[in-house]
């Protein structure tokens, strides 16, 4: 069970990564920048994301620092 945003869970290699991500499927373009930006924000620090979604612009937006 999932306590909060920081729990991470070991893969096969050992490498650590979050539990739980911010998916970017389906939010349209002119929403995605900000939504990360308040995901990573709340706490969120993996974000699930795929080329085919077509908004890696917008998702490195919301990632880049001010």
């Amino acid at each position: 069970m999932i306590q909060d945003l920081s729990d991470k869970v070991a893969l096969n290699n050992g490498v650590k990564i979050p539990r739980l991500g911010l998916g970017v499927f389906q939010i349209p373009n002119e929403e995605t920048a900000e939504v990360v930006k308040n995901g990573i924000v709340t706490g969120y620090r993996l974000i699930d994301t795929a080329q085919i979604y077509g908004n890696e612009v917008e998702t490195g937006i919301g990632i880049k620092p001010e």
